[in-house]
C-alpha cells in the first residue's frame, strides 16, 4: 500500500529578519546540503531541523496550516524574494502508523548567510532547552538581577543573547507564573489547608 498524505503540512520559508527593510550587498547564491529525511513526529522533526539550522547558520520560518484548511503557503517572506524554502508533510505507511516525511526542501539563498546574520534573528537567540530555562525560572523567583541571567545564559548556550531577549523571557516566565493552573491550584491548596476548618490550623490562644 503506498503512502498517502494525511491532513496536515508544514511550509517552511526563510525567515524574516528583525529589521525587513535592511538592504544586503548582492552576493552570489549559496546552497547547502539538503534536509531529507522521515521522522516519527512534528517534535521530532522540529528537534532535527532545529540542529540543521544551528549548525548551517539558515533559519526557516514555519507556518502550520490552519485547522481543517488544508496547506496553506507561508507568508513571511523575505523582501529580497530570497527561494530557500521547506515543506514536510504527515504521511500514513501501509502498516498504518504516520510519519513525518520532508517533501520539497530548496536549500539556496540569494543572500549573505553566516553566524552574525544568523544571530541577528531573535529566533535565533531563543533559549529552548528546557533545562536552561529550569535555571533562568528560579533565578527569576529568587530576585537574581537581569545582568546575572543574561551572563549565565550567553555562558551555557554559547549564544550572543541580548538584553532585549531576557526582557521578553523573563516576562513570558512571570506571565506563566501568574496564569498557571497548577501554580494557581496549589495557592488555593496551601489557603484551603491553613483555613479554620482545615485539621491543619491550630489554636495558639
Amino acid at each position: 500500500m503506498s503512502a498517502r498524505k494525511a491532513k496536515k503540512r508544514a511550509h517552511v520559508s526563510d525567515s524574516d529578519h528583525d529589521s525587513a527593510e535592511d538592504e544586503h550587498p548582492e552576493v552570489a547564491s549559496i546552497t547547502f546540503p539538503q534536509f531529507s529525511e522521515e521522522f516519527s513526529s512534528w517534535d521530532a522533526f522540529h528537534e532535527e531541523l532545529t540542529r540543521y539550522q544551528e549548525e548551517t547558520h539558515q533559519l526557516y520560518k514555519i507556518a502550520l496550516p490552519t485547522r481543517g484548511k488544508g496547506s496553506r503557503t507561508n507568508h513571511n517572506i523575505r523582501s529580497n524574494d530570497c527561494p530557500a524554502k521547506l515543506s514536510a508533510v504527515l504521511v500514513q505507511s501501509g502498516d498504518g502508523s504516520y510519519k513525518v516525511r520532508v517533501s520539497k526542501h530548496i536549500a539556496t539563498h540569494n543572500h549573505d548567510v553566516g553566524r552574525d546574520v544568523y544571530y541577528s534573528y531573535a529566533e535565533a537567540r531563543k533559549i529552548t532547552s528546557p533545562g536552561t530555562r529550569g535555571v533562568v525560572k528560579t533565578l527569576v523567583q529568587g530576585g537574581s538581577k537581569k545582568k546575572k541571567i543574561l551572563r549565565y545564559l550567553k555562558e551555557v548556550s554559547g549564544k550572543p543573547v541580548l538584553p532585549k531577549d531576557v526582557e521578553n523571557l523573563v516576562a513570558k516566565m512571570r506571565k506563566e507564573t501568574y496564569t498557571s493552573e497548577d501554580d494557581n491550584e496549589r495557592v488555593a491548596q496551601v489557603l484551603r489547608d491553613f483555613s479554620e476548618d482545615s485539621p491543619h490550623a491550630k489554636d495558639d490562644s
